[in-house]
């Protein structure tokens, strides 16, 4: 698991936060990093540098933190650039890459998947929303462990594989979750995992998989629901310049955009649509949302005097598990099992 992916680090500094952790530099044991004992790890001259208070330890490769005890978690503090502190589990490797230091984390899947509920699912949800939240990022986590195959690690702390930000702390319900669904994925009809796609919010309907990705799946069906609608991400809105959308449009190759008159820019989802049509010229909603930064595709356009007023629904791709819709359901009593099956049809709960 590579962390702080983001970061471009160059100095790091580390502490036990629970246990104590053996510190290897180039595969030999050059010290041992006890709680309350604090290491620098830096960036120089293409090696990472070891040292505490004023004391080099080592130039080297590789680093290696391997922990001592039953539980072992580390606090990392990057310095450069400045960000905040996160406290991880189990073990670590340093090396440089790119002219920056790489972290990867050599975490249990199960500490990686509380981690992953946690930051997906937030500190204050359901017991049987966290049970979901495990189960989608348990079956995602084992359906690409090879996403990063070249990189030389297999997944990343960010969303391009699944939001990673250290030991879930926050709930012990969180781990209860995780351990009473342990092995537990979900799989299609042949026993494949599923692409377990989720978002923040549908705006009370889901979408097709291949309105977004091209890619038609028989178990993402477009679901009908309003355990959503009352969400914080439930409704948005957004007003553009008018002339800043006929330019857009004109941009994109629709015709005519000089003689457009404010009310023809009106436009109506009364259910989601993947085309923005106006005369007869069309543009993919998708490709709105990207351009405009807008939280989701579902929106209505309500002309007013010199701007658009966009009044939208939902926050995200809108395809699979919509999380607040999933949050209310497990209020009202609906367990894990029947929340998975309500958004995905035609699957099963399996062993992994």
């Amino acid at each position: 698991m590579h962390i702080f992916s983001m970061s471009k680090l160059r100095t790091i500094l580390t502490t036990p936060a629970t246990g104590e952790y053996q510190i290897y530099g180039n595969d030999t044991l050059v010290t041992t990093l006890r709680k309350n004992e604090l290491v620098y790890l830096l960036l120089e001259d293409h090696q990472v540098k070891l040292q505490t208070f004023g004391k080099e330890i080592g130039r080297y490769n590789k680093v290696e933190l391997k922990g001592k005890m039953t539980n072992n978690d580390l606090k990392i503090k990057p310095i450069l650039p400045s960000l905040n502190p996160r406290i991880y589990p189990d073990n670590f490797s340093v090396s440089v890459d790119n002219n920056q230091l790489r972290i990867i984390n050599m975490v249990k899947m199960e500490n990686y998947i509380a981690g992953t509920v946690e930051t997906e699912g937030g500190p204050r949800s359901p017991l049987e929303y966290y049970k979901v939240q495990a189960m989608l990022c348990r079956t995602y986590a084992y359906g690409h462990l090879k996403r990063h195959e070249q990189d030389g690690f297999e997944l990343c702390d960010e969303v391009h594989c699944q939001a990673y930000h250290g030991k879930s702390e926050a709930n012990p319900q969180i781990h209860f979750a995780v351990s009473e669904t342990s092995r537990m994925v979900i799989a299609d009809r042949t026993n494949s995992l599923i692409t377990a796609a989720y978002h923040s919010n549908c705006g009370g309907e889901t979408v097709r998989p291949e309105n977004v990705w091209s890619m038609p799946l028989p178990y993402l069906l477009p679901v009908e629901e309003e355990y959503c609608l009352q969400g914080p991400h439930a409704s948005w809105d957004r007003s553009i310049v008018t002339n800043d959308w006929i330019v857009y449009l004109k941009n994109q190759g629709f015709k005519n955009t000089d003689t457009l008159k404010e009310q023809l820019l009106k436009y109506d989802q009364k259910s989601r649509q993947l085309y923005y049509v106006l005369n007869n010229d069309s543009i993919p909603l998708k490709k709105i949302r990207t351009d405009w930064k807008l939280k989701s595709t579902y929106f209505d356009i309500i002309p007013l005097e010199g701007e658009l007023f966009f009044e939208g629904k939902g926050y995200g791709h809108g395809v699979g598990l919509c999380q607040e819709g999933a949050m209310e359901m497990a209020r009202k009593g609906k367990t894990y099992q029947e929340i998975l099956l309500h958004y995905y049809k035609n699957v099963k709960i399996i062993k992994y």
